[in-house]
């Protein structure tokens, strides 16, 4: 998935989203994935270094995140970056509509839009 939003691949970001989820895929562990390359893409696109230390991605892939980040405003991967938060709200049930009666649909679409958003090719 990380290749998907580093490449701006819509299509694959999705498809990757839907095999997962076809394949009972726990949501927040994908969510953890897509947050932690939101969190490097916010630190790098706002020059912060440490910041981009601390997501833990290796150095070697450094390069692919920068460019990544110089594609939209650093306020684009803020924002997508508080869309995980409501992901992540929704995970736990304090979101509005989402409960696990309709088998945690609302989180798959809360996390479509988030990847939509994260493959959006830059500015």
């Amino acid at each position: 998935m990380s290749d998907a939003v580093l490449d701006a691949d819509r299509e694959r970001g999705l498809y990757l989203l839907s095999r997962l989820r076809a394949e009972g895929t726990e949501p927040l562990l994908i969510l953890w994935v897509i947050a932690r390359d939101l969190r490097a893409l916010v630190a790098l696109a706002g020059n912060d270094q440490a910041g981009f230390k601390k997501t833990r991605i290796p150095a070697f892939l450094a390069r692919r995140y920068q460019a990544r980040a110089r594609m939209m405003p650093a306020g684009n991967w803020q924002r997508l970056l508080a869309g995980c938060a409501e992901v992540d709200r929704c995970i736990k049930g304090l979101g509005e509509g989402c409960n696990t009666a309709d088998g945690g649909g609302r989180v798959w679409a809360l996390l479509d839009r988030v990847m939509l958003h994260a493959t959006r090719p830059g500015r």
